[in-house]
């Protein structure tokens, strides 16, 4: 039956919210994972320290809601894990939290701030999962990378940051009709895009490290290959997006060795022309001034407090 769940400080072990139609929110979690098993609910409200936040793994947890959390100083930040059941993870949102300083020491994969995996060919098409107005400040780890790793369909990602974390990037991994939009990367590493009818646009890319990459990859999407394939990307489009304090822009580069070309890259009014590496095909993308919402901008901590409630508001 729906409920409504207010508790105190907790530490060490496993917190997990079970159940439907549940609201659980208002806690200081210490030292042990916060993991959310429950469908048609929401977590709200919590800060979550030297853990980190687990969505789903294996119970159905779609159309939840996690929203207004401070994740830090932990291994991993919020992750969406279907554990192998496909539709479990569908119109959940990820919204209003702010992630940062994760604890990374070693160089193992699987240490994301953000991510949703894995994809799988029987994922449907459109999961809804949407990512929205989430500040991720100095999320660097020592691993491949990847601040937000997407490896399922049909995500939108907008008027997110990702600040000061200069070997991190945005990624569509495996993914296909994902959407990164009204985003803003600032003395950071790249945006990357592998997959199939993926969009970047209307973002902001600022300073002389960052790189709007459309990438060439060691396979396709329906190459029978695991999750860690980076597939080339095809049919992409980048429209509308602003290069600042010398950020670059490049088609047809690899991640590593990859020597499959990206196919049939679209778009216009970027601010920047791109850079055409030795493995792109087909790409038609002009410049011009691009046509930025008024709500594309960098977040603060103050952006999001001003949202917050419960502990968070706080802090």
């Amino acid at each position: 039956r729906p409920e409504r769940i207010l508790g105190p400080d907790f530490t060490g072990g496993r917190l997990v919210v079970r159940g439907e139609g549940v609201s659980f929110g208002g806690i200081r979690r210490s030292a042990g994972a916060l993991r959310l098993e429950a469908r048609d609910s929401r977590l709200s409200s919590c800060v979550v320290e030297r853990g980190g936040v687990v969505v789903g793994d294996g119970a159905d947890a779609a159309r939840s809601r996690v929203d207004h959390l401070e994740v830090t100083g932990g291994a991993i930040g919020i992750t969406l894990d279907h554990g192998g059941r496909p539709r479990s993870n569908d119109r959940v949102r990820v919204d209003h939290c702010f992630i940062h300083d994760l604890g990374f020491t070693t160089r193992e994969n699987g240490h994301e701030a953000l991510r949703c995996f894995p994809g799988l060919e029987s994922d449907p098409v459109e999961t809804g999962i949407l990512f929205e107005w989430i500040l991720m400040e100095r999320v660097d780890w020592e691993g491949e990378g990847e601040a937000p790793s997407i490896k399922r369909p049909g995500v939108t990602m907008r008027y997110c940051s990702l600040v000061d974390s200069p070997i991190s990037a945005i990624t569509m991994r495996r993914t296909w009709g994902t959407v990164i939009e009204h985003c803003y990367v600032k003395d950071s590493r790249e945006i990357r895009v592998h997959g199939d009818g993926n969009t970047v646009r209307g973002c902001v890319l600022d300073g002389p490290r960052v790189l709007l990459r459309v990438a060439s990859g060691d396979g396709y999407l329906e190459d029978p290959a695991p999750t860690g394939i980076h597939a080339a990307a095809r049919d992409t489009t980048v429209s509308d997006n602003d290069f600042r304090g010398g950020a670059g822009f490049s088609i047809g580069t690899g991640y590593t060795d990859d020597t499959l070309p990206c196919l049939r890259t679209r778009g216009a009014r970027n601010s920047l022309a791109p850079t055409l590496g030795p493995y792109e095909r087909e790409t038609t993308v002009g410049a011009g001034v691009p046509r930025l919402d008024p709500a594309t901008r960098l977040l603060t901590v103050d952006d999001l407090r001003s949202h917050f409630i419960g502990p968070l508001a706080r802090l």
